[in-house]
């Protein structure tokens, strides 16, 4: 994670939180993304993910189960990307602003003959926590 933002002011209950992650080259392809909001967020289903580069918006599939957010992506993320995550409409009544990451990766031979991806693992790895300043 290498930058995060935005808040429209230090009192809003409704918010637009943007957070960008940029792939590391020398890591694999990314299948999937977990987020975890601080108690007093509420999230909901509008979340949209961008190419940081192009702009042009990304396929994914979002799962909201309390205050996780889990994205799985059509096509995995390749090394070297970097993208743009907005959740919208978030309900602000805690004053922690730190989202908890953890990603799945690609695997090195996805299944050719369905075209699916296929992740490498089960299970989520956590990658660390992210901020969020006032904007």
């Amino acid at each position: 994670m290498y930058s995060n933002y935005t808040f429209p002011s230090a009192r809003a209950s409704i918010a637009r939180h943007t957070l960008r992650l940029a792939i590391p080259t020398n890591s694999k392809s990314v299948s999937a993304l977990k987020l975890t909001a601080p108690a007093g967020f509420t999230l909901n289903q509008k979340v949209a993910v961008f190419d940081n580069k192009t702009g042009k918006s990304l396929p994914i599939n979002v799962s909201i189960a309390g205050q996780t957010v889990e994205l799985s992506f059509d096509r995995a993320i390749s090394p070297g990307t970097a993208i743009d995550i907005e959740l919208n409409n978030v309900s602000v009544w805690g004053t922690a602003r730190y989202y908890d990451l953890a990603v799945k990766f690609a695997s090195d031979n996805p299944n050719v003959n369905d075209g699916k991806l296929q992740a490498s693992t089960d299970r989520y790895i956590n990658i660390g926590r992210t901020g969020l300043r006032l904007s």
